[in-house]
């Protein structure tokens, strides 16, 4: 029993020692005489000219503390209004540092432990409780190597790869350490890697005593406090004296570290707690104005202290290039010759300019001006560059004609630099059909008096010759001139009688023709003659060749507006165009509602030209291109009737025997290939151009009947 009470009252003895001596440490690092840090560990300009800074800001003891509530951004000497910030989990670099003399394997209590399993089991500690399980931070460990120093581990991530090489690690015994040169390795470590922007810090472990002979305390703790990086201090042993601690403060205070007496593992907590909290940094983004290349520096300003760093930016002016398609023209498509120059079309042109950016550092655009020919055409005060990189405008050429016009896009961004595209010309094309033949009309036929001249001959004859015998036998001869003239007149009114009857009967097709005669002299038809169209289809109008009579022949339903008539309700009005150009003839098509097909290919606005055995349709009616040589006597004249033109010799319409169909509608058509396949889309609801009651009805011809 008196055993255990004097154990007892040893440990209690042991124990009141110990917190004795621990005390002096306490009440050191509460009296910590280095000021508050703000400090700018980097800027990151990567997504120019958004600027990111990394900020720590603590205490004197490298305690993490929140921004000042007054602090200034200046850049380049130029305050910064706006910025945002945030914190950021960015991890710590840890550096240990073991000062494995020949104390290290001391056993210093009860608990069987020697110095260097403390240290082993605080550092396994940190591993498994505080370093980051995300790989955010970066251990180290320096121990020495004889009389060098040497990395156990270097820029550690995973917990396991640090608990690992700790627990297999088995110092030499060796006095006295290179424990300066380990110090200078640590600092120069962190030196490598402070553009990371990371807290740094360093631990050492040791038992002090000698430190004060070993060390260089004036560079070590300089290039400590260039840094920023806190030196901690971990003493081993059962208790530390005051020499032991001074040793260590020397290292700790001047560059807000802490120093602590260390008899159990579990004791240097207070250490990981701060490092540990110093894993998470205020970050800084801000909008910087920057607008040219070179050297620049960042300043933060609170209360009187400043923290800055510089950097080199790149910055250069954006580029801009013409993204419209010129190897083409423009062309600008009239519906007819007198359609209004705003009504072709197309009205607008879209205009694409792609914007480069040379130093590789998008911005945003404040101004994009496009111009025509040196004059403003569209300006944008807040332009948007799509994710492709081109920036758009809508050019209104409603009212621009034949011609050439140089476009240029210039852009200005948000730091004042501007980009001018170079000038890129584009053609415009205004593509108008002919307008239609001049109509004529035949002069009105004198009728001549014949009787009168030739009674008045035979008086003057009958009076110079005198003789009755004379005067009779002049009035036999006129008796008979006019007996001719009367039988030719006759014959010709019954065969106008036959053609009226004719078209009485069918009224429907030829109601609105008129009957004025043309009379063509046979020079003009031998001219004219130079073509002709074979009906071969729906053409009952016609019953043989259809001879074109001039060199501008419109084709269609309408007498009035035509020259070769084709009844057939699919047929427009005005319909289609034959001109005749030099040696050879062009089709046209007059904007009618089933189209003109050419070898079973519809026209556009276009003219093609004709070629022999050219299959052309208009609507229904399917007929054949063919060149021939005029024919014909000289001093003939030819007749041409302005109803449906037909083939010489051909036999005049007949009536239909079943009822008129009353519908004078167009009815449009669309043709079918030589498969039988459709040229085109089956047409939509018809925009006719009859302003009248007359519309098309739309029909497809087929393949030819050969």
């Amino acid at each position: 029993m008196q055993m255990i009470r004097r154990v007892i009252s040893q440990l209690f003895f042991f124990i009141f020692a110990l917190v004795l001596i621990g005390l002096p440490v306490a009440s050191a690092q509460e009296e910590s005489t280095a000021p508050p840090r703000l400090d700018l560990s980097s800027a990151v300009t990567d997504n120019f000219p958004i600027i990111r800074l990394t900020v720590i800001s603590t205490d004197g003891r490298s305690n993490r503390l929140p921004l000042p509530s007054d602090l200034q951004i200046i850049e380049d000497g130029i305050a910064i209004e706006d910025s945002e910030i945030s914190s950021e989990p960015l991890g710590v670099d840890f550096i240990f540092v073991i000062d494995a003399n020949s104390n290290i394997r001391s056993r210093d209590d009860a608990s069987g432990l020697t110095r260097q399993e403390k240290v082993r089991d605080s550092i396994v500690l940190f591993a498994t409780e505080f370093m980051s399980q995300s790989q955010l931070d970066s251990v180290s460990i320096i121990v020495p190597d004889g009389d060098q120093a040497r990395f156990l581990v270097e820029d550690a991530m995973f917990p396991n790869e640090v608990i690992n090489e700790i627990n297999f690690y088995d110092p030499a015994e060796i006095g006295e350490t290179p424990l300066n040169e380990m110090m200078s390795k640590a600092l120069d470590k962190a030196e490598d890697t402070t553009a990371a922007g990371k807290f740094q810090a360093v631990l050492l472990f040791s038992d002090a005593g000698p430190m004060g002979q070993q060390l260089d305390y004036d560079t070590l703790v300089a290039k400590a406090q260039s840094l920023n990086v806190p030196i901690f201090g971990a003493i081993l042993g059962a208790v530390a004296d005051n020499n032991e601690i001074s040793n260590m403060e020397r290292l700790s205070q001047p560059t807000r570290g802490i120093a602590l007496h260390m008899p159990q593992a579990e004791a240097i907590v207070p250490i990981y707690s701060t490092v540990e909290g110093n894993g998470e940094q205020h970050i800084i983004l801000y909008r910087s104005k920057i607008n040219s290349s070179g050297s620049h520096e960042v300043i933060l300003e609170s209360g009187g202290s400043q923290a800055g760093i510089g950097f080199e930016m790149e910055v250069l002016s954006p580029s801009v290039e013409m993204a419209l398609d010129n190897s083409a023209p423009i062309t600008r498509v009239a519906d007819s010759y007198d359609t209004p120059l705003n009504a072709a079309n197309p009205v607008n042109q879209l205009v694409a300019a792609r914007v480069l950016w040379p130093d590789g550092n998008p911005r945003d655009l404040t101004e994009a001006v496009f111009q025509v020919d040196g004059s403003d055409q569209m300006s944008l005060s807040d332009p948007q560059i799509g994710d492709d990189g081109l920036l758009t405008f809508d050019w209104d050429i409603s009212n621009l004609g034949d011609g050439t016009y140089n476009l240029i896009v210039r852009v200005t961004d948000e730091l004042g630099l501007e980009g001018v595209a170079e000038a890129l010309p584009v053609s415009i094309v205004l593509d108008i059909p002919a307008p239609p033949p001049a109509t004529v009309e035949a002069p009105p036929q004198v009728e001549v008096e014949v009787t009168q001249p030739v009674e008045e001959e035979a008086s003057s004859l009958a009076n110079n010759i005198g003789t009755i015998g004379i005067v009779i036998g002049l009035l036999a001869m006129m008796f008979a001139v006019v007996l001719v003239i009367f039988a030719i007149v006759l014959v010709r009114r019954r065969q106008t009688s036959s053609q009226r009857a004719v078209a009485g009967s069918s009224a429907a097709v030829y109601a609105d023709h008129d009957a004025t005669q043309v009379i063509m002299p046979a020079f003009a038809a031998k001219k004219a003659a130079g073509a002709f169209l074979e009906p071969l289809e729906n053409a009952p109008d016609h019953q043989g060749n259809i001879p074109l009579p001039g060199k501008n022949v419109a084709l269609g339903r309408d007498a009035k507006l035509v020259q070769i008539v084709f009844s057939d309700k699919s047929v427009s009005r005005l319909h289609a165009r034959i001109v005749q150009k030099g040696s050879g003839y062009q089709l046209y098509d007059e904007g009618s509602a089933s189209g003109t097909y050419l070898n079973y290919e519809q026209l556009s606005l276009e003219p093609q030209p004709l070629r022999e055995n050219d299959d052309v349709h208009i609507g229904r009616v399917h007929l054949r291109f063919h060149l021939a040589q005029a024919v014909g006597d000289d001093d003939a004249t030819q007749v041409m009737q302005a109803g449906p033109i037909r083939s010489p010799g051909a036999a005049p319409p007949v009536a239909p025997s079943e009822p008129i169909d009353e519908d004078t509608s167009t009815q449009p058509y669309m043709p079918l290939g030589p498969q039988g396949q459709s040229q085109r889309q089956s047409p939509g609801p018809i925009d006719d151009e009859d302003a009248d009651d007359i519309s098309t009805q739309p029909y497809m011809p087929h393949s030819p009947k050969r």
